[in-house]
């Protein structure tokens, strides 16, 4: 139903992260749980002020349209009290005329008009990069309003993720930071050996086992099976050698539920970029490999964080907002900077975090492996972020490669790294 009210995305998509940031501020606020039902609806539907004429004909709606999720489980399209309630709040999200209203709706409206706010500040990042604070300033400075500006003041108080919250974080993902930057050191530099290879996969029995396996499952025509690391990586080459060690090395980290659906995203990001990593000057297959399997590194740390920020966060999530978003209306910071951060804390090349944190921004001076990581998000369409065609452009004309390359280039997993991409 909301696609037949909105016939375009991203009209629905605003509608939907307005819902998300209304819940969010009234969970914030402390607002009667019975109501953020009526206040999440209100939200998907204030971009149709035709609709804000009686209960019984949002009533009819409600019996079509896909419920929200909601705290308080959802109004009953049955419930006289709630279809009028929600007409009622259609109606004052729609006045355009001053005056005074009956509570509880001026609080439903003043949440309303916050979260609206705050996703016109939002949807200004992918073409210009500037401190969240400061395009909340400005939207105060251009509507003060005592009623509804202070409860933008959610947004100023962000969820540090550092300290505790960080090292909580950590502690839940299982892999070894010492052995991750041996591997990143050696795999992610083309001009590795055979040698070089060997002696950071034998410091690891997992690496090692895992190495076999992938050279065997590769090569199953093989007469007799691979048993030594010199012929797994002779068998399978340099260059996929390198590949199937640095995913082993980071296939732990998403073993959680939550965090499972990352580890196909992420191989077939990190081939994708290998890939067109080859076509570009300057840039090392084997180092845009490391900067695609790593790049949503942050993404795991959030999705392990404790229960309070996690809750806000998957709460946002499935209402709709892309990670990004959600992540700087919590912490202030996303999931690029923060696996950034955590990334240069653990020595890894200063390319490749660099990379990581810049992949999401829209910004002049983004390097080439930042830019190709965009593009590489834009092709496998993992929604992420607000979309932005000024980003793009940006990414195409650093690397100096044709639009074309959009249509062209698709993941395409190595047969040995696709026996991986079903392990987390």
């Amino acid at each position: 139903m909301i696609r037949r009210l909105y016939p375009f995305e991203p009209e629905r998509a605003h509608c939907r992260r307005v819902a998300a940031w209304a819940w969010l501020i009234a969970r914030r606020e402390g607002l009667d749980p019975s109501l953020l039902p009526i206040l999440e609806r209100t939200a998907l539907l204030h971009h149709a002020p035709g609709l804000a004429l009686s209960g019984e004909a949002v009533g009819r709606l409600l019996a079509e349209m896909e419920t929200p999720p909601g705290e308080a489980g959802p109004v009953s399209s049955a419930s006289a009290d709630g279809s009028e309630a929600l007409a009622a709040a259609l109606r004052e999200a729609c006045a355009s005329s001053p005056g005074p209203r009956a509570a509880p709706l001026p609080r439903l409206f003043q949440l309303l008009e916050a979260a609206h706010v705050f996703d016109e500040c939002l949807e200004a990042l992918p073409y210009e990069f500037r401190p969240l604070a400061e395009l909340l300033d400005d939207a105060v400075s251009l509507s003060p309003d005592p009623a509804w500006t202070p409860l933008l003041d959610v947004f100023r108080q962000p969820v540090l993720f550092e300290g505790e919250v960080l090292a909580a974080a950590l502690a839940a993902i299982p892999v070894n930071p010492e052995v991750v930057a041996a591997v990143a050191e050696v795999a992610g530099d083309e001009n590795s050996e055979l040698a070089d290879l060997e002696r950071v996969t034998g410091k690891d029995p997992a690496l090692a086992a895992a190495l076999l396996k992938a050279a065997n499952s590769a090569r199953q025509a093989l007469r007799h099976p691979i048993s030594t690391l010199t012929q797994a990586i002779n068998q399978l080459g340099l260059d996929e050698s390198r590949q199937v060690l640095t995913a082993m090395a980071l296939r732990r980290a998403f073993v959680a539920p939550a965090a499972r659906p990352l580890w196909p995203h992420s191989l077939e990001l990190a081939s994708l970029a290998s890939s067109i990593g080859g076509k570009v000057a300057h840039l090392a297959p084997p180092e845009a490999f490391l900067g695609g399997l790593l790049h949503d590194f942050g993404r795991l740390l959030l999705l392990a964080a404790p229960a309070p920020l996690l809750g806000s966060y998957t709460g946002l999530l499935e209402r709709g907002c892309p990670p990004v978003t959600a992540e700087l209306a919590l912490c202030g910071i996303d999931h690029a900077e923060i696996g950034a951060r955590v990334l240069e804390s653990w020595g890894l090349a200063e390319t490749v975090c660099e990379a990581v944190r810049q992949h999401h921004r829209s910004q002049p001076g983004i390097g080439a492996l930042g830019a190709l990581l965009q593009l590489c998000e834009e092709i496998a369409g993992a929604g992420e972020d607000l979309p932005s065609l000024p980003r793009l452009r940006d990414s195409l004309r650093t690397l100096h490669l044709p639009a074309g390359i959009l249509a062209d280039a698709q993941p395409a997993l190595p047969t040995a790294l696709k026996a991986l991409r079903g392990e987390s």
